[in-house]
């Protein structure tokens, strides 16, 4: 029984934040608990359990006395998002260089290989999750569990915007930058 209700839970959280990174729920919001009940067709329980990570997550503000509701970035949150992850990722990259294998290196090739064809057949919502996975390629022999999870939070954070950004023309110069 709990494992079902775990996934109920889980299928919850990925729609609403799936929703949110597409644009589909909207910057500033306000979420209803029984629309939203009703929209996704899931009890209060798991809908209160995806809101709770969400707000964890960043993508979700709670005001006090009027609920949830879909976060607004700022340009400040912005910048200091690209500077936390630039200092973060600096130094796991640092280190990733020296742990990465042939098989690594390769699976990355194929990965911008399929960004650059998607980009231009327009499939953006397949480059966001090779972009994920691009990510996760590259981190998964990085140990330092506590500076992954950081990075882990602050990248979950900017989904909206790394959705966005996929969309845009310049996306094509990072997926040649990432292929050199």
């Amino acid at each position: 029984h709990m494992t079902y209700y775990r996934t109920i839970s889980q299928q919850t959280l990925d729609t609403i934040r799936n929703d949110i990174i597409q644009g589909a729920l909207k910057p500033g919001e306000r979420l209803n608990e029984s629309e939203l009940a009703e929209r996704y067709k899931v009890s209060r329980t798991p809908l209160r359990e995806a809101i709770r990570q969400l707000q964890i997550e960043g993508l979700l503000e709670v005001v006090p006395n009027k609920g949830a509701r879909v976060a607004h970035l700022t340009i400040a949150d912005i910048k200091d998002f690209f500077e936390a992850r630039q200092v973060l990722e600096g130094h796991i990259i640092q280190n990733v260089c020296a742990l990465i294998t042939e098989t690594d290196m390769h699976h990355l090739q194929t990965i911008v290989t399929a960004l650059k064809e998607n980009h231009y057949s327009a499939n953006y919502i397949d480059n966001y999750k090779l972009f994920l996975e691009f990510n996760t390629v590259l981190y998964t022999r990085y140990t330092n569990s506590h500076l992954k999870s950081a990075l882990g939070m602050i990248v979950q954070k900017m989904a909206p915007l790394r959705f966005i950004l996929v969309k845009t023309k310049g996306a094509i110069h990072v997926y040649e930058r990432l292929g050199e």
